[in-house]
């Protein structure tokens, strides 16, 4: 059996100013790459990477997490809607032997990828939105095609009509053209930032509502027959929404959990498999935690820049050193969510 183990992650606007511009960007890098580790992922898929670097980042990535696994991993990356959209989509996995799974490929030999044909919503209509990306993987021992989408909705109403079309994706069900191993995709694995919160939210019963007997979905009452990883929010809370709270830092709270606004919007929708457990990954209590690799990471991040500003929004209210002031939650929690992400990442251990 397959032992599947995939993180979604969207990574806040990682665009031209972390990425080139910054003087953490090699260390944001090996942050990444530490997260991969601590959580023994064998696929991430990230969103919101701007698409003026979505390459060069990929790239950068993929390095960082060989680096700090120590095993062989490679990437795909496409835009979210091609020239129509400033984000870009990227699916990294591990390709040594002990991963169990490869890119299936069709009949011309080419990998199993890309953008969704159907039109999504953006923030004002029903069309001309960032699309769906997917990558269909086969199991090395068990021969079963599994396929992997990734999705930034909309942040309004027309995120459902988003979920809607997912479960509409034809190659959720099916390859196209199917090279060697046939084409049925009887696994599916649908990660995402949904701006919706599954916990308060109906319209999930796109993705959670049976699969019709000849998919893919095509009317009220079908799905994409999924289950949610969690339910566990995921979304982190700001600095002004703190200070207004609780003040000056020294009274912001000593729990990690206290720092989740409660939006559980990222997720992992899966069906075809057994899924003993998925989770939320608590980055913030890893960073504030003294031995552990993500730590290690975190203290490696620059405070300021070389004529002295800030090197990330409210950086210099951290003290100095990091080895000792991250031990504190709300300093751990303004390193993360202003260096690395406003999104916790969500981990499934999937087996098929």
């Amino acid at each position: 059996m397959a032992n599947i183990r995939i993180l979604t992650w969207n990574i806040e606007v990682y665009g031209p100013n972390k990425y080139g511009r910054s003087v953490n960007n090699a260390q944001l890098v090996n942050f990444v790459g530490s997260v991969v580790a601590h959580t023994n992922a064998n696929i991430l898929v990230i969103q919101e990477t701007l698409s003026s670097v979505g390459d060069q980042v990929a790239f950068s990535i993929c390095e960082g997490i060989q680096q700090a696994s120590g095993q062989n991993w490679s990437y795909y990356v496409t835009w979210a809607r091609v020239n129509g959209d400033r984000e870009s989509y990227g699916f990294f996995w591990r390709t040594d032997a002990a991963a169990n799974f490869g890119v299936a490929v069709d009949n011309a030999g080419q990998n199993v990828a890309g953008l969704a044909t159907l039109e999504f919503p953006n923030n004002f209509s029903m069309s001309n939105g960032r699309r769906a990306a997917f990558m269909t993987f086969r199991t090395t021992d068990t021969a079963q095609n599994f396929t992997v989408t990734s999705y930034h909705a909309p942040p309004n109403g027309n995120a459902i009509r988003g979920l809607q079309q997912i479960a509409s994706m034809p190659q959720l069900y099916a390859i196209a053209n199917p090279g060697v191993g046939g084409g049925a995709v009887p696994a599916r694995l649908l990660c995402g930032d949904y701006n919706l919160d599954v916990t308060i939210q109906p319209e999930y019963t796109w993705f959670t509502n049976p699969v019709p007997m000849v998919p893919p979905p095509a009317a009220p009452g079908q799905g994409a027959g999924t289950v949610a990883a969690t339910v566990n929010d995921t979304h982190l809370t700001a600095w002004k929404a703190l200070t207004d709270t609780y003040g000056a830092i020294a009274n912001w709270p000593a729990a990690t959990a206290d720092y989740i606004e409660a939006q559980a919007i990222d997720n992992i929708f899966y069906a075809g498999g057994a899924a003993p457990a998925g989770s939320v990954v608590d980055v913030l209590g890893q960073i504030a935690t003294p031995g552990t690799g993500i730590r290690v990471a975190a203290q490696a991040l620059n405070r300021s820049t070389p004529a002295g500003g800030e090197a990330f929004p409210h950086s210099l209210s951290i003290p100095l050193p990091f080895a000792a002031t991250l031990s504190t939650a709300a300093y751990a929690f303004l390193l993360y969510r202003y260096a690395v992400s406003d999104h916790l990442p969500v981990l499934l251990n999937y087996t098929i």
